[in-house]
């Protein structure tokens, strides 16, 4: 793989080349295991596509063939994966399908937990007496969209430094034939002019765009869908509060009722002398000892339990009005 490439013709049968290489073990060879010159001698000997017949016949053919033989990088078979070589674009195209297929199964099972909690709540609402058990919500869990969002702008970050690499590419070779239509001044078929190249990754950026419109509007209903599951546990949580405290309130008038029953009771108990005796034991007359006990008790309790029912009401009406100021 070469990085740069110095190309000066001196005449119509004079070439000078230089190019600069980098240094290093594991640096992956231009075209099928061929660094650049033996790339160029071959289709210089064998032709485009290994026919003799379009063999370079000038300075301006060879140039051309070299141009096309540095900018095929794009294309060529050079990365190896899994026992096979394919190219950097096709790379970038398999990541980006692993994205989209991992996208849509993020919002796939982002659609399943909605019908899920729909089941959930069409169950208690015919069991009315069940306790509401508040489930575990997963919509704060957003760590697999964060991870791909991550991954996706990685690729769009690196098609935007090829891209930017196959527009100065094109730029090189619009100055180089002096034209700004490269295919109507080639003499060989080229299948990865840097115009190409940069159309494909154009349009892998949009896609990558896409995928990134699509991650964030999955956030952004898992963020809503969780404000909505919060409001419904509040309410949940609100609900069984008001019943806790009715029926607080239910043992709080039983115990308004019989508390002063049960003091009377206890305190006509006692062995008073005024009380009413037979043999040493106190005896009541019915007539006499229900009235007071019900009746007092019903005086006692009554104003109490409707002070009781009516505390919010009357505490509403006794707190004094906040003047706003002028």
């Amino acid at each position: 793989m070469i990085s740069q490439i110095w190309i000066w013709i001196i005449d119509e049968g004079t070439i000078i080349t230089a190019t600069a290489e980098p240094d290093g073990i594991n640096v992956p060879r231009l075209t099928n295991a061929k660094d650049f010159h033996d790339a160029v001698l071959d289709k210089m000997v064998n032709g485009e596509g290994g026919n003799r017949f379009s063999t370079p016949t000038s300075v301006h053919s060879v140039m051309e063939l070299m141009l096309g033989v540095a900018t095929n990088t794009f294309m060529s078979d050079s990365v190896p994966t899994l026992g096979k070589k394919i190219s950097p674009i096709d790379i970038f195209r398999e990541s980006i399908k692993d994205v989209v297929n991992a996208e849509a199964g993020l919002f796939q099972r982002f659609l399943e937990e909605l019908e899920q909690n729909t089941d959930d709540r069409g169950r208690h609402q015919q069991n009315l007496w069940s306790s509401k058990i508040i489930p575990r919500s997963t919509n704060h869990i957003i760590d697999l969209e964060a991870k791909l969002l991550r991954e996706v702008r990685d690729i769009r970050d690196e098609l935007g430094m090829l891209k930017a690499l196959s527009e100065h590419q094109e730029t090189v070779w619009k100055q180089a034939f002096e034209t700004d239509e490269l295919r109507a001044c080639f003499q060989y078929y080229h299948p990865c002019t840097p115009t190409d190249v940069k159309g494909d990754l154009d349009t892998m950026v949009a896609e990558t765009d896409r995928v990134i419109d699509s991650l964030n509007s999955l956030l952004d209903l898992r963020t809503k869908q969780a404000a909505i599951k919060e409001a419904e546990y509040g309410r949940i949580q609100t609900e069984d509060a008001a019943r806790q405290s009715k029926s607080v309130l239910i043992f709080t008038i039983v115990t308004v009722i019989f508390l002063p029953l049960s003091f009377l009771s206890s305190l006509f108990a006692l062995d008073v002398s005024s009380f009413p005796h037979e043999s040493g034991s106190v005896k009541y007359e019915s007539g006499w000892i229900f009235p007071i006990l019900f009746g007092v008790t019903a005086i006692v309790s009554i104003p109490v339990t409707i002070l009781a029912l009516k505390a919010s009401s009357i505490s509403r009406q006794l707190k004094p009005e906040s003047k706003s100021e002028v």
